[in-house]
C-alpha cells in the first residue's frame, strides 16, 4: 500500500491558483523529493498533507486516511521553525513532543545524531537558524514518526549539518518511514531522494524515480581534441547535423542528447575517415541538476 495518495490537489487563494491538479504517491522505505523555484506551490502542497490547510479540490490519503486523523504518525518540520526563545533546547522539545514527556537523558541521545546535544541547556534565543531546524528534527526522531513531512529542511544549514541530516534520513528510509521534503536547493539533491516531482507554478509537471532518471537520462559526449583541429572537428560535426559546443580550455566538442552508443561508433568512424578522431572521448550522464533546469526554464516563477 501507498503511504502517501495524492490525487488531483488544487488550493486557491482568492483568484491565484497556488497547486493546480497535483498528483502523486510515496511508497514506504521512500524519500520523496518535491522540488521546484521559490513560489512554485511546494510549501502549499506539504502543508496540506500535513493537516495544516485544507485543499479546495483533491484528495489526500497518510496512511489510508485524512491527514487530520494519523498526524499522531506523522513528523513535520516547516522552514523558519517557531520556538520559544527564553526557553531551553530541552523544554522546547518537550513542548513539540507534550505525549512524549522523554527525559533529559532521552532528549540528549537524540540531539546527539544531530549534533544539537552540546546546546541543549542553553535558550533557544542564542540559537542560529541551523541549530533550531536541528533541534526540532530531534524531536521528531524522538516521536518516531512513519511518515516525516519536512519543508526545505536544509535550510540554514552548513555542509557538515546537511550531511548528518541526509544520513538520518536515509537511516529512517531503510527502517520503512516514508519521507517527503521540499526543496528549491539542487546541490546533490538527487543523492538525497528515491523519487523527485519538479513543480512549477503550481502544476507538476515531471516525476519518476532517480533510478529510472539515471538509466534513461540524455547522456553528454565530449570529444578532446589538440587547438589546431577542433575547429575543423566542429565543422565536420555541422555538416553531418551533429549539433555540438565548442569549449577552448581545454580544447574539446561536446554534444548533448545522445542516446546511443552505436550513434557514437558511427560519429568516430566519419571523423576517422577525416582524420579527425579525437585525442579522447568521454560519456557523461545529464546531471540531474541540468535536467531539472532545463524542465523548469522558460521564466521565473512568483
Amino acid at each position: 500500500m501507498m503511504t502517501i495518495v495524492v490525487e488531483g490537489l488544487v488550493k486557491r487563494y482568492g483568484e491565484k491558483v497556488a497547486v493546480k491538479d497535483v498528483s502523486f504517491t510515496v511508497e514506504p522505505g521512500h524519500i520523496f523529493g518535491l522540488i521546484g523555484p521559490n513560489g512554485s506551490g511546494k510549501t502549499t502542497t506539504l502543508r496540506i498533507l500535513a493537516g495544516l490547510i485544507r485543499s479546495d479540490e483533491g484528495r489526500v490519503r497518510i496512511l489510508g486516511r485524512e491527514p487530520a486523523k494519523v498526524l499522531s504518525k506523522m513528523g513535520c518540520v516547516f522552514e523558519f521553525p517557531n520556538l520559544y526563545p527564553y526557553l531551553t533546547g530541552y523544554d522546547n522539545i518537550r513542548l513539540l513532543i507534550p505525549r512524549s514527556n522523554p527525559s533529559n537523558e532521552y532528549i540528549s541521545t537524540a540531539a546527539r545524531e544531530l549534533d544539537i546535544e552540546y546546546a541543549l541547556n542553553r535558550k533557544v534565543k542564542s540559537y542560529s537558524l541551523g541549530m533550531k531546524q536541528r533541534l526540532i528534527i530531534a524531536a521528531m526522531l524522538i516521536k518516531n514518526p512513519d511518515v516525516w513531512i519536512l519543508d526545505e529542511p536544509t535550510t540554514g544549514l552548513d555542509a557538515e549539518g546537511s550531511e548528518v541530516l541526509h544520513s538520518l534520513l536515509r537511516k529512517e528510509a531503510e527502517k520503512g518511514k516514508t519521507i517527503i521534503l521540499s526543496s528549491h536547493a539542487l546541490n546533490g539533491i538527487e543523492t538525497w531522494i528515491t523519487d523527485f516531482g519538479i513543480i512549477k507554478h503550481g502544476v507538476l509537471i515531471q516525476s519518476g524515480t532517480i533510478e529510472d532518471f539515471v538509466q534513461t537520462s540524455p547522456k553528454r559526449l565530449t570529444l578532446l581534441y589538440s587547438l589546431d583541429k577542433v575547429q575543423y572537428a566542429a565543422s565536420v560535426l555541422s555538416t553531418l547535423g551533429i549539433q555540438n559546443v565548442f569549449h577552448d580550455n581545454p580544447p574539446r566538442l561536446v554534444i548533448d542528447d545522445t542516446h546511443s552508443y552505436a550513434v557514437t561508433e558511427r560519429l568516430l568512424q566519419e571523423l576517422s575517415a577525416k582524420e579527425l578522431l579525437p585525442l579522447e572521448y568521454r560519456w557523461e550522464h545529464t546531471s540531474f541538476s541540468d535536467f531539472y533546469l532545463k524542465q523548469v526554464s522558460g521564466g521565473a516563477d512568483s
